[in-house]
């Protein structure tokens, strides 16, 4: 269904487990929430209208997400539930605010993936390395996936270098900023320097990402989507065009919010109709 799927990627795009951004911000303020928060738990509905009221309808996936951070707020485990039984759970490491290695462990409890990250001195991701199935083994090595990064002076990120498990080159990515650090151009390339895809960004005055488009290599437009925002920096509002520059579908939100004016409750509309309703219950350290 192109409706949930859509509800799928939003929810990536705003919460994403153990972040590995370069920006000195904690995962709390990445992803919109204020206060001293110590866990989340988020479980995901199809919204359906009966007797004029919207409600819950059936259990979408992942159903029930729980979420715990440190005092610091940064994320350190994250679990995942269906039919009541937990199905996967992710955990964090950290050194310095640095996250190091994040493992991630199926039902049974058995370690599933493995990602080790290493800094330079200014605190700047230099490499990750991800090891997908950490018992696959290919001519007597353990499988793994690198990938390497450089900075300007202002320590932001300029330049991504994804290798493929034999270690060639399979992807790189390279970063252009504005003024105030933001990225306002992403170029992405394959493996023989052809380009794949580029993308440019701007921004609202606060510094939310106000349009985002892609083009193809030729120069032809691929997508387009444009975000708006409520006054508690939440998303209000999510248009997305095709390639024809065509508005395909309208994400609208609708919010409630606890004392801390972070949403308990969110309702997802799709060109006007109910789709998706978020609930999520906060825990907070005081």
């Amino acid at each position: 269904m192109k409706t949930k799927f859509i509800a799928v990627i939003i929810l990536i795009f705003s919460f994403y487990c153990c972040s590995e951004k370069e920006k000195q911000e904690n995962d709390l303020i990445k992803n919109n929430i204020k206060g001293n928060v110590k866990s989340t738990k988020t479980g995901t509905f199809k919204a359906i209208e009966k007797f004029g009221e919207i409600v819950k309808g059936q259990v979408y996936s992942p159903p029930f997400t729980e979420i715990f951070f440190n005092e610091k707020g940064y994320i350190i485990e994250e679990n995942q539930y269906k039919n009541g039984s937990l199905s996967w759970k992710t955990k964090c490491k950290y050194e310095k605010n640095n996250i190091i290695e994040k493992n991630g462990y199926n039902s049974d409890g058995q370690i599933s993936s493995k990602t080790e990250l290493e800094y330079d001195q200014k605190g700047n991701i230099i490499k990750k390395t991800k090891y997908p199935v950490i018992k696959i083994f290919w001519k007597g090595k353990r499988i793994k996936y690198e990938t390497t990064f450089k900075y300007n002076k202002n320590g932001n990120k300029i330049e991504e270098n994804r290798f493929n498990s034999d270690n060639t080159l399979g992807t790189k990515v390279k970063f252009k900023y504005n003024e105030k650090g933001d990225v306002i151009e992403v170029n992405e390339y394959n493996s023989d320097g052809s380009l794949r895809v580029k993308k440019r960004f701007t921004y609202t005055i606060s510094g939310n990402i106000e349009e985002e488009i892609a083009y193809k290599p030729d120069g032809d437009l691929f997508w387009k989507n444009v975000y708006k925002y409520n006054k508690n920096n939440d998303y209000s509002e999510y248009l997305i065009f095709n390639n024809k520059d065509i508005l395909d579908s309208k994400i609208t939100y609708e919010y409630q919010y606890d004392n801390h004016n972070n949403w308990i409750k969110k309702i997802e509309f799709s060109n006007e109709k109910p789709d998706v309703i978020v609930e999520r219950e906060i825990e907070y350290y005081n």
